[in-house]
C-alpha cells in the first residue's frame, strides 16, 4: 500500500512529531522526579533550538492601509530577525 502524501507543512510536522519515541518521556511521580525532569527537558530543547537569533533593527514598514470607518486596517511588514521579514 502506497504512503500518504504530506502537502502541508503542518501535517509533516504532525507526522514526524508521531512518528517519533519521545527522548525525554515524562514518567515523574513526585514533585522532585518533576523537577528533575523539567530541568532535563530545558536543557534538552534549548540545545536542540539553539543559538537565539541576534537582534536586529525591526524596519517595520507599513504596506497597506485601509479606513473601515470604525477602524482603520494597516498590513505590515517588519524583519524578526537577519534572515526574516514578518508580514502582519
Amino acid at each position: 500500500m502506497a504512503r500518504e502524501r504530506i502537502l502541508r507543512t503542518e501535517d509533516s510536522i504532525v507526522a514526524r512529531l508521531k512518528a517519533r519515541k519521545p527522548v525525554l518521556p515524562f514518567e515523574a511521580r513526585t514533585r522532585e522526579e518533576w523537577q528533575q525532569w523539567r530541568r532535563a527537558f530545558r536543557r534538552a530543547i534549548l540545545k536542540e533550538l539553539g543559538q537565539m537569533p541576534e537582534p536586529v533593527p525591526l524596519r517595520a514598514e507599513v504596506l497597506e492601509r485601509t479606513d473601515q470607518g470604525d477602524f482603520v486596517r494597516e498590513k505590515v511588514i517588519f524583519d524578526s530577525e537577519r534572515f526574516m521579514s514578518v508580514p502582519a
